[in-house]
């Protein structure tokens, strides 16, 4: 029995446009459309820089375009474990990328001063 597909992460295109509507919600305070808009950008700056070609390649094929692991690896010519491998990495380092702006965010409420570790 197949899985259904969750929903798809957010397109390089989406992330611009939730950055523009973030801007204007009105139910949100200002210190919350600040953060999720410089994370928005710091997952898109993570995706352009962070990635190898391949990991780019291949995250910005199943989750911005919507194609299966399979597709990708008959268009690239190559095994689908090493498609799920390089979208596997894509992820671990955009979360590890967010985590740090999470990190930065929360600490530069708390006035960390890098003299104590959490």
């Amino acid at each position: 029995m197949l899985r259904p597909r969750s929903k798809r992460v957010f397109l390089v295109e989406d992330i611009d446009s939730i950055s523009a509507q973030v801007c204007v919600q009105a139910d949100e305070d200002n210190t919350n459309r600040q953060f999720l808009t410089a994370l928005l950008r710091a997952t898109r700056y993570a995706v352009d820089h962070e990635l190898t070609e391949r990991q780019r390649q291949c995250f910005t094929k199943r989750y911005y375009e919507g194609r299966t692991v399979t597709e990708i690896a008959g268009e690239l010519g190559l095994d689908c474990s090493t498609v799920s491998r390089h979208i596997t990495l894509a992820r671990q380092r955009i979360q590890s990328h967010a985590r740090y702006c999470v990190f930065a965010y929360r600490n530069s409420l708390d006035g960390y001063s890098g003299n104590n570790r959490s």
